[in-house]
C-alpha cells in the first residue's frame, strides 16, 4: 500500500490489529495504522512484553536485552499492564473515590434519620403497642410492626434512589469502567444494601417496642 498522505512511501501489510484504545479509557475503539520508524525518527517508545511469569520478576532482564541491543538507549521506565492502567485512571479514581465518600456519609445519615424517626414512632406509638400486648398481640409481632413500617420507609426511598441512578447513569459513564450505567447487579447491590441498612436501623427501636409494659402504658393513657 501507498501512504501519499502521510509521506508517499510503499508499505507492505504483515498484520491487521483489532480497533482499540489509545488515548482516553472513554473514547470509542477506532482503527489505527502502525508502521516501523525512520532511521531519522526519534522519540519516545514505548514497548508491550507478554509474559506467563511475574512482570515484576522481568525488569532486570528487560533492562539488560535493550541494553546489549543499543547502550545509549534511555530507560525512562518499566511498568507492568496493572500500573499503567492504574496511572491513567488517576483522575477517575479520585472522582471514583470521593463520589464514594459522599455515597457512604449519605447512607450513614440515611441510617442515622430512620434511626430516629423509628425510635419518635415508637415513642408516640407507646399506648398503641401497650393495647396490642394487652390484647394479645406477641412480642414479636410488635417487632415485625416496627421493621415493616421501616422497610416501607426504606422501600420508598429505594424507588425514588433507582430513578435517580438511572437517570444520572449516563452523567456518571465517563467514570465507569468494565460497569454499565445501567449494570443490573449494581443496582441490586445498591438496592440490598440500602435496606440490609434499613433494617439495622430499626432493630434497635423494633426491640425497645417489644420491651414496653402494657400496664405502664395503659396507667399513661
Amino acid at each position: 500500500v501507498r501512504l501519499d498522505r502521510i509521506d508517499g512511501d510503499e508499505y507492505t501489510v504483515i498484520g491487521v490489529a483489532e480497533d482499540g484504545k489509545y488515548s482516553e479509557f472513554e473514547e470509542n475503539p477506532k482503527p489505527y495504522f502502525f508502521r516501523p520508524m525512520r532511521p531519522d525518527e526519534y522519540g519516545e517508545l514505548c514497548m508491550a512484553v507478554r509474559t506467563t511469569a511475574d512482570p515484576a520478576t522481568l525488569a532486570a532482564p528487560i533492562r539488560k536485552l535493550l541494553r546489549d541491543l543499543n547502550p545509549n538507549v534511555s530507560i525512562l521506565g518499566l511498568l507492568t499492564l496493572r500500573e499503567h492502567v492504574r496511572q491513567a485512571l488517576y483522575g477517575e479514581q479520585i472522582a471514583a473515590n470521593l463520589i464514594a465518600t459522599l455515597g457512604t456519609l449519605g447512607l450513614l445519615l440515611a441510617a442515622v434519620g430512620i434511626f430516629g424517626l423509628m425510635s419518635f414512632v415508637v415513642r408516640r406509638r407507646t399506648q398503641e403497642i401497650g393495647i396490642r400486648l394487652a390484647l394479645g398481640v406477641t412480642r414479636s409481632g410488635i417487632f415485625r410492626l416496627v421493621i415493616r413500617q421501616a422497610l416501607l420507609l426504606g422501600a420508598i426511598g429505594v424507588v425514588f434512589g433507582t430513578i435517580g441512578a438511572y437517570a444520572s447513569g449516563n452523567m456518571l459513564r465517563t467514570l465507569l469502567v468494565g460497569v454499565a450505567p445501567t449494570d443490573v447487579l449494581a443496582f441490586a447491590g445498591g438496592i440490598i444494601v440500602l435496606l440490609a441498612v434499613t433494617l439495622l436501623a430499626a432493630a434497635v427501636p423494633a426491640l425497645k417496642a417489644t420491651r414496653v409494659d402494657p400496664i405502664v402504658a395503659l396507667r399513661n393513657e
